[in-house]
């Protein structure tokens, strides 16, 4: 059951992961590059202020 499992959360990590090549603006690494730009964003209105 274990092994089941880890194979489902092994395949979902790759989905994320190659779903970006498939569809541009899915996936980990956008989510990621979303996430660097709030953070840029963030911290360029900080400094503004």
């Amino acid at each position: 059951m274990d092994t089941l499992r880890n194979n489902l959360i092994i395949q979902n990590g790759l989905r994320l992961l190659v779903g970006n090549v498939a569809y541009p603006g899915t996936g980990l690494l956008a989510m990621l590059e979303d996430a660097q730009s709030q953070v840029v964003a963030l911290l360029q209105s900080l400094s503004e202020e």
